[in-house]
């Protein structure tokens, strides 16, 4: 359970959540605006209030509650606690490998986990910035299961025109003011009584805004709003005009931006509503609900990859211990479950299925397999033979806690660790096995491990001290212990312990039986 908070300017909304589930919301008139005329101490004291609030409507304890994920303002030099931005690109994974935990006593006990905002730098100087709608984007991305390179308009106080790839990268992004000229037009000019935020858009209006601004500037056009009040022109007719004269602008920046991919706007309904009329068929509308929700879904999905992140150190921490993997091989998925029931009643803790590469098995059933294991037993899963990032985003979408290859691609050891799984590539010499140190690697396979002369692995780790190592190849409950003893940090074992005819046979007990032969060796060792 953790609480998500969104933080603004002048707003903020809290909600309780278990996964995806909303347990309790609340939201309050305050924001980091209010550091700059009641100081830092007051927001404080507003935000402890907040949550205190929130659990006790809920009837929850603080003990309850793992951690508060913030984003938005909260993160700014007028927020809780100023967080740097992190460079483009960024996506998902790239937030969540950059969160900043801080404790901040004065509010709560609870940890708080803060989303960096992003930056586009040109050398050394900043060109342009976010922080909140990072976390917007990755909610709406992550909702709308959007896989295409489009760009995403996001209407606010600062107008963002962000650039998104297939992959659900942000590559580029634009801030404009429009939102914040429009409401200091509407409440602090000549025109304020004029023209408003709410009005009927009339489309002839909308757009001879935007084409007198862009023919004769954005001062001029706006005080002709002025001139027709005067010649008795309606307020819903004034407001729309001043709309297409104001975010007009911003339409020949998303139309760059966009070189004629799908567009996407958010925002409230109305904004939507001018974006459509200047942009013709190319807007398409994200729903009032997505809008509404995108941060919090941002949050839950960020918190989501931290919890993978965290949960490294744990894995690497069984592979140690258990020092043994079953290696599952085109398997029958009618067998598949007792089989590894069998094995895990045996004592082995650790499984992986790996992707078929004569092509007979589909690499999309195999991600089913690793999901089916996952979700029907307490197995520790891992996929193997991975040698695409498409293989790796199948398994890693499949719930695989470490990806295993048969040899040492640097782009898939390093998207392994940035998705928060172990990687375990393949290496026989040591200049390769230094090699895939380097790359990242956090346990090496060499395969075959049994045509190595004794004494090999142990005076390789004399200069290569840090190098864990996962023998593979030609191991038998018999000389298990062999290997170990020669320096190898674990196993991993495939026909010999994943044994098809005893499975055939459905003798689930004498693979039990086996599995505790294999468990029993490595424990010894």
């Amino acid at each position: 359970m953790f609480i998500a908070i969104d933080m603004g300017t002048s707003n903020t909304r809290l909600w309780l959540c278990e996964e995806d589930n909303i347990i309790h919301f609340i939201k309050a008139s305050i924001g980091a605006g209010i550091t700059k005329s009641k100081g830092k101490a007051f927001l404080f004291a507003e935000i402890k209030k907040l949550i205190e609030g929130l659990m006790r409507d809920a009837n929850i304890s603080a003990d309850a509650v793992e951690c508060i994920m913030v984003a938005g303002m909260a993160g700014s030099e007028l927020g809780l606690i100023e967080v740097p931005r992190i460079p483009l690109p960024i996506d998902a994974y790239t937030l969540a490998n950059h969160l900043q935990t801080h404790i901040l006593p004065e509010i709560s006990s609870i940890p708080f986990i803060f989303i960096p905002g992003i930056k586009k730098c040109n050398d050394n100087n900043i060109q342009d910035v976010i922080r909140g709608e990072e976390t917007e984007t990755t909610g709406i991305i992550n909702a709308l299961s959007l896989a295409e390179d489009c760009v995403l308009v996001l209407p606010g106080t600062h107008n963002k025109i962000l650039s998104l790839s297939k992959d659900g990268t942000i590559t580029d992004f634009y801030t404009t003011m429009s939102g914040e000229l429009l409401h200091t037009i509407i409440e602090n000019s000549i025109l304020a009584g004029t023209v408003g935020h709410e009005f009927i858009p009339n489309e002839s209006y909308v757009l001879r805004g935007a084409a007198y601004a862009k023919e004769n500037g954005i001062n001029t056009a706006l005080f002709q709003i002025r001139i027709m009040w005067l010649n008795g022109v309606s307020s819903d007719k004034l407001s729309s005009f001043l709309y297409g004269c104001v975010l007009g602008q911003d339409v020949e920046k998303i139309l760059l931006a966009a070189k004629g991919k799908r567009i996407f706007i958010g925002g409230n309904k109305a904004l939507k509503q001018i974006y459509t009329i200047l942009l013709s068929s190319n807007a398409h509308l994200i729903s009032d609900d997505l809008s509404a929700s995108s941060t919090r879904i941002g949050l839950c999905m960020i918190y989501k990859l931290y919890k993978r992140l965290e949960n490294r150190s744990n894995i690497i921490h069984t592979i140690a211990h258990e020092k043994l993997i079953a290696i599952i091989r085109n398997p029958d998925k009618e067998t598949l479950l007792p089989a590894v029931k069998a094995l895990y009643n045996g004592g082995v803790r650790m499984v992986e299925v790996t992707f078929d590469r004569s092509g007979n098995t589909p690499k999309e059933e195999t991600a089913r397999l690793i999901q089916y294991i996952k979700e029907n037993t307490s197995l520790l899963v891992g996929a193997g033979t991975v040698t695409t990032k498409e293989e790796l985003e199948l398994a890693a979408k499949a719930g695989a806690s470490y990806i295993i290859s048969p040899n040492c691609d640097d782009d898939i050891v390093k998207e392994t660790r940035r998705l928060g799984l172990v990687s375990i590539p393949a290496a026989y010499t040591p200049t390769e096995i230094a090699a895939a140190i380097k790359a990242g690697a956090d346990y090496v396979k060499v395969f075959p491990a049994d045509d190595l002369p004794r004494g090999y692995i142990k005076a390789l780790k004399a200069p290569l001290s840090d190098a864990r190592l996962l023998a593979v190849g030609g191991i038998t409950q018999t000389n298990a212990k062999d290997f170990l003893a020669d320096g190898f940090d674990g196993i991993g074992v495939g026909s010999n312990l994943y044994c098809k005819k005893l499975i055939a046979a459905k003798d689930f007990k004498a693979l039990e039986n086996l599995a505790r032969e294999y468990v029993s060796a490595v424990k010894k060792a």
